[in-house]
């Protein structure tokens, strides 16, 4: 990396994460830390860890998490998305973090077109690829919603579309589209009544501002989403379906 840098010599450099953040801060170079997943936090909440080797890497992420984001917030600006992680970087004593809403971009959303829908069956959307994997990310497990929602496909009730999982097949009531370019992400979502976010609830939920839920708002879809996701219902109230933790399980 040293020699990349000599050679294009960059006025500044945006990291995505804690662990590139480190190795820039490292080198001594101007950096700008985009930190919209807050990995010591991530840690620290993930009470899932089974077994020995499990709860010991646990361990060590939350301290060399935990100290390179509190030696890059006291040098360098910070850009987080949720206002608990603001509070976070504020205590190990950040001197420059700033929230930046995890909105779509201007590009993205300015020449969506509207439509008419035909509501005698509900059609929803969602975005992701944690439904197939037999072990899911905590934060991210979607699986009884997906359940649930299944339901009312089996009785003609509803519709799912799902972009991002292909170990999910099409069948009757359900198109699986795989893996598509972002922008496509866009036409075929605006085609729906409802946006499947209601994912089961961990504190760590606090710490994202789910871009999806964005998206979907902008393409006027109405987001289903767990009670948990504190900044996006800060930020859409008005314009979306909660779910609170004991209607979950």
């Amino acid at each position: 990396m040293r020699e990349w840098l000599r050679e294009v010599k960059p006025d500044i450099l945006v990291a995505v994460n804690v662990i590139v953040g480190a190795m820039i801060h490292e080198l001594s170079y101007p950096m700008v830390l985009d930190d919209h997943e807050t990995y010591s936090l991530e840690a620290l909440y993930d009470t899932g860890a089974k077994g020995f080797v499990e709860k010991l890497v646990r361990s060590r992420k939350l301290k060399l998490f935990s100290k390179y984001e509190r030696v890059i917030g006291e040098t360098h600006p910070v850009i987080v998305v949720t206002e608990h992680s603001l509070e976070h970087y504020r205590k190990l004593g950040a001197g420059k973090v700033f929230i930046v809403k995890n909105y779509p971009a201007k590009p993205e959303i300015e020449n969506t077109e509207f439509r008419d829908i035909d509501c005698k069956v509900k059609r929803f959307l969602y975005i992701g690829r944690d439904i197939s994997p037999q072990r899911v990310d905590y934060c991210r497990d979607a699986k009884y919603a997906w359940k649930q929602l299944l339901k009312y496909v089996s009785k003609g009730q509803a519709q799912v579309t799902v972009i991002g999982d292909p170990g999910v097949r099409s069948a009757k009531g359900i198109v699986s589209l795989g893996y598509i370019d972002h922008m496509r992400v866009y036409r075929e979502g605006r085609y729906h009544h409802f946006g499947l976010l209601a994912l089961k609830p961990t504190p760590y939920h606090k710490c994202c501002g789910l871009n999806r839920a964005y998206i979907m708002a902008h393409l006027g879809i109405v987001p289903i989403i767990t009670k948990t996701y504190e900044s996006v219902l800060k930020d859409l109230e008005k314009f979306l379906i909660t779910v609170k933790k004991d209607q979950y399980v």
